[in-house]
């Protein structure tokens, strides 16, 4: 298979808990650990500790945001980690 940038399998990680040292980032870890072992697929892992978003529901239209939505949308794949609370899913 051809390396360049456009043959590339492009995976986005998001990760869903801001709180330090969360077991939800150390199994993301673990996972982007292993898909980096693939020379064909490259890994962005986005931390939302890290971007400026608006809270959850409530509208935001920052460059962050704008950046997080391109590089989601032009991913190959997307992996979703988040922790469980009480049957439902982190607001992050």
């Amino acid at each position: 298979m051809n390396n360049t940038d456009d043959s590339r399998i492009r995976i986005v990680a998001l990760q869903g808990s801001v709180r330090p040292g969360n077991f939800t980032g150390k199994a993301l870890a673990l996972v982007i650990d292993e898909l980096k072992r693939h020379e064909y697929l490259s890994v962005e892992l986005i931390d939302p500790a890290t971007v400026d978003l608006a809270p959850p529901g409530k509208e935001g239209s920052s460059a962050a945001l704008k950046a997080l939505r391109d590089s989601v949308g032009e991913a190959t794949g997307v992996i979703l980690a988040t922790p469980e609370y009480h049957g439902s899913f982190s607001s992050i």
